[in-house]
């Protein structure tokens, strides 16, 4: 389903700060398209979880707690309207 499955097309459409988070040990299909999508999103930042290969959640929690809670603070900060 997976390589039968484009979404290029939609995904290049967005207008909006993105996220992207890879595994340091993924595997080099899922790396090869994580970096693709960083290249057709204008404004995307690419982290790598370090020692991690996909499941982010079981694997390193803290790390991609700290990464999203980071990535999110200067995003919405600079979204605060000016007093």
């Amino acid at each position: 389903l997976a390589f039968t499955h484009d979404t290029v097309g939609p995904v290049t459409q967005l207008r909006c700060p993105t996220l992207r988070v890879v595994g340091e040990r993924e595997s080099p299909w899922a790396r090869a398209a994580t970096q693709e999508l960083v290249r057709l999103l204008p404004g995307t930042e690419l982290r790598v979880s370090p020692g991690v290969s996909h499941l982010h959640l079981r694997s390193a929690p803290e790390w991609l707690a700290g990464t999203i809670v980071e990535w999110m603070g200067r995003h919405l900060a600079s979204r605060e309207p000016s007093a």
